[in-house]
Parts: C-alpha cells; structure tokens; sequence
C-alpha cells in the first residue's frame, strides 16, 4: 500500500513567495532596464522617421558592448540623441572615443559638429524601431535628462541649423 501525503502547507507558501519573489525581480529588471521612446526630427532617416517609436536598452551589456553600426541613445548638452556609432578612435590614456553620425548626413546634427563622445554618454542601445506611427497626441517636452528617461520618453534627431 502507498501512503501519500497531503502537501505541507508551510511548503507551499514557501515556494509560492519564492515565485512570487522572482517575478517581482525579474518585472523590476525589464522594468529599469527597456524603454519606449519617440523620434523627434530627420537626422536618422530613412532607418528611423519623425514619430517612430524604439525600444531601448539601458542594459545594452545584456546585447554586447556598442559597436559600429548600432543606433544608440546618448545624453548631450542635457537632451537625448539618437546617432548611429560610426567609428571608434583609441585614446592613449583613456577609453576609446566614438564618432557617431545621423543616417541622414545631409541635415544631421552630430559628431562632425559636436566632436566625438565618450562611451559615457550612451544611455541605452536601439533595439527595435517601429515604422511612422502618429503619435502627435503624446505630450512629452523637447529635453529630457537620463533621470527622466522614464516611460515614453523622447530622443531628438537634431538637424544641422541653418
């Protein structure tokens, strides 16, 4: 004959508040680490429009480090960019500087105006890019500092002034 017990029921709280526990990390963790942002300006067309929504990473570590090639997000002069990095310039006494460029070069506000960057100033890493969405209905205000980088945030495009 079998004897089958009935399950404890401290044992059942317990792996249920473990459970619980880590859904709670690991909620936290996509909820620091993956961000919505809207385009603002032409610099990065065709890739990215005026609109576009991207899904940012801060924990671009988790996607390797910044290479060429990657649409990044970048703090300057207190507003969030969206660049493409285009080269990397080893440095003697520090870590390497980044080029980054507008995809659209010709009205592009970026590197040849500003310089380069430091990997200091990436904020996250573009992941995944809508197409041309409206989204005039969203109010969001035209500088946002990584300490606001919250929600449905906005990156600007810059274009070269005239």
């Amino acid at each position: 004959m079998i004897d089958i017990q009935k399950p404890n029921k401290d044992y059942n709280l317990k792996r249920s508040l473990i459970a619980f526990g880590l859904f709670v990390c690991f909620a936290f963790f996509i909820a620091i680490s993956f961000r919505l942002a809207v385009v603002r300006g032409e610099s990065m067309e065709p890739t990215l429009h005026n609109g576009s929504i991207v899904v940012i990473t801060r924990a671009y570590w988790l996607f390797g480090p910044p290479r060429e090639n990657d649409v990044v997000v970048l703090n300057h002069d207190d507003g969030l960019l969206i660049k493409r990095i285009r080269r990397f310039e080893s440095s003697i006494s520090g870590p390497p500087r980044i080029f980054v460029q507008g995809d659209n070069m010709r009205v592009s506000w970026d590197s040849r105006d500003f310089g380069f960057i430091s990997s200091d100033e990436i904020v996250g890493k573009v992941l995944m890019y809508s197409g041309n969405p409206p989204v005039s209905a969203i109010p969001l205000s035209p500088k946002k500092s990584p300490e606001g980088f919250g929600g449905v945030a906005l990156a600007q495009t810059f274009s070269r002034p005239n």
